[in-house]
């Protein structure tokens, strides 16, 4: 098995990546452990690491990942990662999946959203999901005009180059979860009409302490997921709904932080992690196979990436 490490020299990344086509060829020829190895090493060029310091991230607990709202209100826009124990599950699937698919633009969307939703590396996702959609869609000529190219589109944010990672995550957590939310409503029970946010001072629940309450707040702020986990905690813990929602029928998420307990913590936890996976195995059956919750990812997604035409496009620094 090749493997994109030391001793690659521009020759044979040109060779080897020269066409979406041969760069499929490649994703079909290697086993998990050399894509993984492979996937490590370029993330780690992008980051300018040595060699001995590039690989997936052993954090104990989810990363957590903010941006700003795209409304504008001066909220930080927050996802917590799946937990570490399941990156080898999930890009496993997706190395599978991907290379069984006869489209390399799709099977370079797919690559690239389960990079940035998994986030297995201390860092550059995002660079990373560009460089693999740039090889899914242009190959790679081995110039060095395609390596100034490449590395303009990550510092300037190329228009012709950006995939919108902020849709992307909306478009496809947003649909999950409302996909998957009405499991946790029991026959009987009042409907479910939105929810009322986790204000940013609420005061930490009795029995928590301070660093447990605010990432347990960090889990119930999350857009999308924050109000389908307390729903399934709800659920999980045999709770009535009913206490939980405001007279219009709205889960009050202050309520659910309330009475939080570092034992029912732990579940919320466990929940959130199951519902991560859950999600980003429904991205890959979503882009692959076309079945699933994101049946639709590829028509949903369609504005969130980049023009395929042709251009110049370049691996990370190795």
């Amino acid at each position: 098995m090749h493997s994109v490490g030391p001793g690659w020299d521009r020759a044979t990344l040109a060779k080897t990546f020269a066409t979406p086509e041969t760069a499929m060829h490649w994703l079909g020829s290697v086993d998990y452990a050399t894509f993984k190895d492979n996937l490590a090493w370029l993330n780690g060029g992008l980051q300018g690491l040595p060699p001995d310091e590039r690989g997936f991230e052993e954090h104990m607990g989810s990363a957590i990942l903010t941006r700003p709202s795209p409304a504008g209100d001066g909220k930080d826009v927050m996802y917590m990662a799946p937990h570490p124990r399941s990156y080898d599950t999930l890009l496993s699937e997706a190395h599978l999946a991907a290379a069984e698919m006869p489209d390399p633009v799709e099977a370079g969307k797919l690559l690239s959203t389960v990079v940035v939703e998994t986030q297995p590396f201390s860092d550059a996702h995002k660079r990373l999901a560009r460089r693999i959609y740039g090889l899914a869609t242009h190959g790679y000529d081995g110039s060095r005009e395609a390596d100034e190219a490449a590395k303009a589109s990550d510092a300037a944010q190329n228009p012709a180059t950006a995939i919108h990672f902020g849709r992307l995550h909306d478009r496809l957590s947003g649909v999950y979860v409302q996909t998957i939310a009405p499991q946790f409503i029991r026959e009987g029970q009042k409907s479910v009409r939105g929810y009322i946010d986790l204000p940013a001072d609420a005061p930490v629940p009795a029995g928590l302490t301070p660093d447990v309450a605010m990432v347990a707040g960090y889990y119930l702020r999350e857009p999308h997921f924050g109000p389908g986990l307390a729903l399934a905690w709800i659920y999980a813990t045999g709770r009535p709904l009913e206490r939980y929602q405001d007279e219009q029928g709205a889960i009050r998420l202050q309520a659910v932080y309330d009475e939080l307990t570092p034992e029912s913590f732990g579940g919320l936890v466990a929940l959130d992690r199951g519902i991560k996976e859950g999600y980003v195995t429904a991205i890959i059956n979503g882009f692959a196979r076309h079945t699933g919750p994101l049946r639709f990812a590829s028509e949903l997604t369609q504005d969130c990436w980049p023009p395929a035409t042709p251009m110049p496009s370049a691996p990370p620094e190795v």
